[in-house]
């Protein structure tokens, strides 16, 4: 066997120390993809009865499945009625934002001080929908419901690409009950999905889908439990403010209609 001077066997272990630092971040990147693929799909048989898994890239066919207007001289829900439809799936699924908002403050952060609370509140993620509209530019949208659906529409799908990491890394690392309230959540805002959907293919218009890649590789794959528990609030923190903000333009939106219809 060679023997080392006391500077090439210093200069050894330095390059073997680094190449096993390379190694294990390698193997520790690798073993997370793979615990991320499994986890999508033990989501759906780890839930059991109590909570319904939400499929993957579900933003994509909020109604179940492609949908299409019913046949000529079938009866057509109206404008008026999918707009009434929305508002109270709007207030509830933001009242359940900001409960999760709050449980994620005073359960995941509690040594954070208010100071960086603060700051992770005004923080938003590149992909995530941007907030907020004004009463204004809320009443410019009446003159195109058209583009105010489909602008509304491409919020919501943001906010749900974003929530189908939180839920599946709350499948693999967290507590169920934390899981099940990001369902709900998901499953409330599908069903708005449904509404607008058909209250813009209705109007003989297309919906240009968001893809799941507006969420960049380096938030999905955060590996520090720190970095996730930032990471999730700042999201959550996002979609009430956006859901809140929505909520109103659809309220504005609703009486709109309604005044339409009783002139």
């Amino acid at each position: 066997m060679k023997n080392y001077s006391n500077r090439e066997s210093d200069l050894y272990n330095i390059v073997t120390e680094q190449l096993n630092y390379t190694m294990e971040g390698m193997v520790y990147t690798l073993a997370n993809n793979i615990m991320k693929g499994v986890g999508i799909l033990v989501m759906f048989l780890a839930l059991g009865s109590t909570t319904q898994a939400v499929p993957d890239g579900s933003w994509r066919i909020p109604c179940g499945g492609p949908y299409a207007p019913p046949p000529p001289g079938m009866p057509v829900s109206s404008e008026t009625e999918l707009v009434g439809a929305m508002v109270p799936i709007l207030q509830e699924s933001r009242d359940k934002a900001l409960a999760l908002r709050e449980k994620y403050r005073t359960e995941r952060l509690t040594d954070i001080s208010e100071d960086v609370i603060e700051i992770l509140e005004k923080a938003t993620h590149d992909g995530l929908p941007p907030c907020c509209m004004n009463y204004g530019q809320m009443a410019n949208t009446l003159s195109d419901l058209l583009t105010a659906h489909q602008s509304n529409y491409e919020k919501v799908s943001r906010l749900l690409v974003f929530l189908e990491e939180v839920a599946q890394d709350e499948n693999l690392f967290e507590s169920t009950s934390f899981l099940e309230d990001v369902t709900s959540i998901q499953t409330q805002l599908l069903s708005l999905l449904c509404n607008k959907q058909k209250a813009i293919m209705n109007k003989g218009a297309t919906i240009n889908f968001v893809e799941s890649t507006i969420m960049s590789e380096e938030l999905k794959n955060m590996a520090s439990l720190f970095q996730r528990h930032e990471r999730d609030y700042i999201i959550i923190n996002r979609m009430y403010r956006t859901l809140d903000n929505m909520h109103k333009h659809v309220e504005i939106i609703n009486i709109h209609l309604q005044k339409q219809q009783s002139s």
